[in-house]
């Protein structure tokens, strides 16, 4: 894979829409809720289809002997997709309601579920394949660089981290339409990152920012495929384990 040359981030304004309510933490969020934009039967066409898509990619990429790591695994729509083709699934997942409707509906077998912050997973270092973070969940990580590190840590050398993200063709609008719909208030939108009041918030990277967070954790080795009209998936060989800079 050919390595990408590490650009500068790029810094935006802050734009207020709504701050009469104090904005909530995303870990209270996933705490309080279990968000409806994982709920299949709501989601726009455009976001069905790169779900769609995600698990072509996935059908290929997943090793049958393989241990397969999903890191916000939500409502366990990719994970149980990986527990069928993996010999074991890991879900990594903050939310106790999520982790329980999991469980209900498919809890045991080759399937392991753990409530933790990704940003420090109870994992021992190189003990799975590959591990994953989907449906845009990198873009809802407070710090996304220390997420991707601890998936680095705990992949084996020469394993791979995959991101799937919304490309920046899915709108700030779009995005606003899709999260009010969901019942979420916005709050403020910075950048590409849209806030709501409910502590949730969405961040769209671009390539030049995503090649330059992988370069700065030393993984030089990554290749950026669209899988739909509004996804990216990067697929990364943990070629080099560090933590992220400061």
């Amino acid at each position: 894979m050919p390595e990408m040359r590490m650009p500068e981030l790029r810094h935006t304004e802050a734009v207020v829409l709504d701050m009469k309510t104090k904005t909530k933490s995303i870990k209270e969020f996933y705490k309080a809720h279990t968000p409806r934009m994982l709920e299949e039967t709501k989601l726009p066409e455009r976001i069905g289809k790169y779900l769609e898509a995600e698990h072509i990619f996935l059908s290929k990429a997943i090793k049958r002997d393989s241990v397969v790591l999903d890191v916000g695994c939500g409502l366990g729509r990719d994970l149980e997709f990986a527990s069928r083709i993996a010999k074991k699934a890991i879900g990594i997942e903050y939310s106790p309601q999520l982790i329980r409707k999991i469980k209900e509906r498919a809890g045991g077998g080759n399937l392991e579920l753990i409530r933790a912050d990704a940003e420090n997973m109870p994992l021992p270092d190189s003990c799975v394949d590959m591990a994953m973070c989907m449906y845009n969940t990198i873009g809802n990580m407070r710090n996304p660089a220390k997420v991707i590190g601890e998936m680095s840590r705990v992949t084996k050398t020469n394993g791979i981290l995959l991101l799937s993200l919304y490309s920046e063709r899915f709108s700030v609008g779009e995005r606003i339409s899709f999260y009010k719909s969901c019942g979420l208030t916005i709050d403020k939108v910075q950048g590409n990152t849209v806030h709501t009041l409910d502590g949730f918030f969405s961040n769209v990277f671009s390539e030049e920012d995503m090649a330059g967070m992988l370069h700065r954790l030393g993984l030089l080795q990554f290749e950026v495929r669209k899988i739909s009209e509004i996804g990216l998936m990067i697929k990364v060989k943990n070629s080099k384990k560090t933590s992220p800079t400061p």
